[in-house]
C-alpha cells in the first residue's frame, strides 16, 4: 500500500473493503517523513486544505476501530512525529513521557506538529515545568513563535515563561540572546497613534516585489485610488528590471501559459516544446513604469534597479524583496515617513485586488495585517508578504528587515542556509522580536494574477 498518495477519497475506499486494521495504523505511525508526503502530494490539485482532512480522517478512523485500546507508544523519535501528527488527540495523554521528545526534532519536524494548537498547548505545559535543557535552545524559539501566533498566553504570561526560560538556562548561547530581545521588546510600553480628529489618515503606498510576467499595475492603483476611505498621499515603487513568474522547468508547468490548442499541438507532436518555452519568455514585456498616468496625480517614488548591476547582481531574489521593501524608507528617511503618513500599505505588483476595506484596522496600534495563511506556517515565523497593512511605526520595523543585522543573525542560525534572506520568514522574524501582532485581515480579498493562456497567434509561431 503507497500511504504517501493517501486522500479522503481512498481512505473512504479502505474502509469499505475493510482494510483499515491494525497493521493499516501501525504503518501510518512508522512511515517515514509521511506527514510531509501527504502535504505535498495533497497541497496540489485538491481542495485547499486537504492534508490537514486526511489526518483528521486517519484519527477518527482510529478512534471508530479501537485502534489504542491496546497499542503502547513508540520509543523512536520518527515515529512519535507520525503519532502526534494523525493522533494529536490520543498522543497528548503521554505528555510526560513524549513531549520532551518533540523538543529533540528537526525544526521543520516540530514546526509541522506546532501548527495543531492542542500540541503546541501541551508542549507549553511541558516546558513550564521541566528543567530548560540547553541544547534545545533553538527549538524553543520556535515553541515561543507558535505560542504567540495561536495567543496562548496574555502578555504578562509570556514574560514570565520568558523569564523563567532564561534564569533556568545555564546556556550564553545565541538563541537565549534573542529570546532576551523578545523579553525586553514586550516589557517596552506602547505608545497610542494619535490621529488628528475630524481628518482622513494618511496612506502611503509601498508597490515592491518582482513584476511578474506582463501585468500592468494601472488596475491595481485605480482600485486603491477608487476607494475614497482609503486617503492615498504617496506612492513608492521599487523593484527591478526583470519580470518573472515563468516556471518552464517542467512540461506541465509549461502548459500553464498556452491555452488548450497550443497545448494539444505539442501532444501530438506538432511543435516542440523548446521553441514554444523560448516564445513564453520573450512574451513576457520589459517594464514601462513611465506609462502610468495615474501616478500624475499624486506624489510618486520610482526605481527599477538593473539587476545585472552589483549589488543586485549578487542578490537572491528574497533579498531582492527585501531591499526593495525598504529602499524608499531609505532613501528618503524614516522620519519623511512618520511625518508625512499614519498608514502604510505594502503589496506586491501583481495582486488583484478584489477588495479592500482597512477601517477595521486602523485602530489596533499594535498589529500588522497580513496574508496568514497555513502555508506561511510551515516556515515557522513565516507571514505572507503578499499584501501588508499597519500603522506606519510598525510597518517601518517590519519592512526594514533587510538592514537589520539581528533578524539576519537569527535567519542563518534557525534556518542553516547559505544566504541570511528567506522568503517570508525574515519579517515573521522583525514582527517577533519588536513584539508587533500579526493578524489576518478580516476584510480582505485578493489573489494573484494568474498569467494569460497564450495562443498561437501570441506565440508567433507557424505550425
Amino acid at each position: 500500500m503507497v500511504l504517501d498518495n493517501l486522500d479522503i477519497c481512498m481512505l473512504d475506499n479502505l474502509e469499505s473493503s475493510n482494510k483499515v486494521d491494525k497493521e493499516f495504523f501501525l504503518k501510518i505511525i512508522s512511515e517515514k517523513d509521511l506527514p510531509f508526503l501527504i502535504y505535498k502530494n495533497t497541497s496540489k490539485g485538491y481542495p485547499w486544505g486537504e492534508w490537514l482532512r486526511v489526518a483528521e480522517k486517519i484519527e477518527c478512523l482510529a478512534l471508530k476501530h479501537c485502534f489504542f485500546d491496546d497499542y503502547s507508544a513508540p520509543q523512536d523519535i520518527s515515529h512519535t512525529f507520525n503519532l502526534f501528527y494523525f493522533f494529536p488527540s490520543y498522543a497528548t495523554r503521554y505528555q510526560s513521557r513524549l513531549l520532551g521528545s518533540l523538543m529533540d526534532m528537526p525544526w521543520r519536524k516540530l514546526v509541522f506538529l506546532l501548527n495543531n494548537k492542542s500540541i503546541c498547548s501541551s508542549i507549553l505545559e511541558y516546558i513550564s515545568k521541566n528543567t530548560i535543557k540547553n541544547e534545545y535552545l533553538q527549538n524553543y524559539l520556535f515553541v515561543l513563535w507558535s505560542i504567540n501566533k495561536n495567543k496562548l498566553l496574555s502578555k504578562e504570561e509570556e514574560i514570565s515563561l520568558l523569564e523563567y526560560i532564561i534564569a533556568n538556562s545555564q546556556s550564553t548561547s545565541i538563541f537565549k540572546e534573542f529570546i532576551n530581545k523578545r523579553l525586553k521588546s514586550l516589557k517596552v510600553p506602547r505608545e497610542d497613534q494619535n490621529l488628528t480628529v475630524g481628518s482622513l489618515p494618511r496612506y502611503a503606498i509601498v508597490i515592491s516585489g518582482q513584476f511578474r510576467f506582463n501585468f500592468e499595475i494601472e488596475e491595481l492603483l485605480s482600485t486603491l485610488f477608487k476607494n475614497k476611505k482609503i486617503n492615498v498621499q504617496g506612492v513608492f515603487i521599487a523593484s527591478w528590471n526583470k519580470t518573472g513568474g515563468i516556471d518552464t522547468s517542467q512540461e506541465g508547468k509549461v502548459y500553464r501559459y498556452l491555452d488548450e490548442t497550443v497545448v494539444n499541438l505539442i501532444k501530438a507532436g506538432q511543435l516542440k516544446i523548446e521553441d514554444v518555452v523560448n516564445r513564453i519568455v520573450s512574451y513576457s514585456k520589459p517594464i514601462d513604469l513611465n506609462k502610468l498616468d495615474i501616478l500624475n496625480t499624486i506624489p510618486n517614488k520610482i526605481k527599477l534597479n538593473n539587476e545585472n548591476e552589483y549589488p543586485y547582481n549578487i542578490m537572491s531574489n528574497p533579498e531582492k524583496m527585501y531591499f526593495n521593501n525598504e529602499y524608499w524608507l531609505k532613501t528618503l528617511g524614516e522620519k519623511y515617513f512618520t511625518d508625512n503618513f499614519d498608514f502604510l500599505l505594502k503589496i506586491r505588483p501583481d495582486v488583484n485586488l478584489k477588495n479592500i476595506d482597512l477601517d477595521s484596522c486602523i485602530n489596533d496600534n499594535f498589529t500588522v495585517f497580513a496574508e496568514e495563511g497555513y502555508i506561511f506556517r510551515y516556515w515557522g515565523f513565516g507571514m505572507g508578504d503578499q499584501i501588508i497593512f499597519g500603522n506606519i511605526k510598525n510597518m517601518i520595523k517590519i519592512m526594514s528587515a533587510h538592514s537589520n543585522d539581528e533578524v539576519c543573525k537569527l535567519v542563518s542560525i534557525l534556518y542553516p542556509t547559505s544566504n541570511d534572506y528567506m522568503g517570508h520568514v525574515n519579517l515573521g522574524i522583525a514582527a517577533w522580536l519588536h513584539n508587533i501582532n500579526v493578524d489576518k485581515f478580516s476584510l480582505l480579498s485578493f489573489s494573484l494574477k494568474l498569467p494569460p493562456k497564450l495562443s498561437i497567434d501570441d506565440l508567433k509561431i507557424k505550425v
